[in-house]
């Protein structure tokens, strides 16, 4: 299947800092995360992401596919399609590796 034909949802939780980008708080993996509460230490770490990753993030809401933020964008930002559409692939793959989102089909 086309990855953009599939439907990001987000795993991780996040916020949006003052200037609209988002933090996402990542679970540390299970052996840091026994650490972590040995040691009395936070349980997630901070990813800050940059103004796209942020744009993109925000619209892995299970509602739109990858395709359509990437038409969004496009249309929003003034992106070039086909340059904006291989780094959000990239950008999406890492996220889907690192169990942030999950990849659902379209119904």
């Amino acid at each position: 299947m086309n990855l953009f034909d599939l439907v990001p949802v987000r795993t991780a939780g996040w916020e949006e800092d003052d200037a609209g980008r988002v933090v996402i708080h990542a679970p540390r993996g299970r052996l840091l995360t026994f650490f972590s509460r040995l040691f009395g230490k936070e349980e997630h770490v901070r990813l800050r992401l940059d103004e796209e990753g942020s744009f993109v993030w925000k619209r892995c809401d299970g509602q739109r596919t990858a395709g359509e933020i990437v038409d969004e964008a496009c249309r929003e930002r003034g992106e070039e399609t086909a340059s904006f559409a291989r780094r959000t692939a990239s950008f999406l793959r890492d996220l889907k590796k690192n169990r942030l989102i999950r990849f659902e089909e379209t119904p």
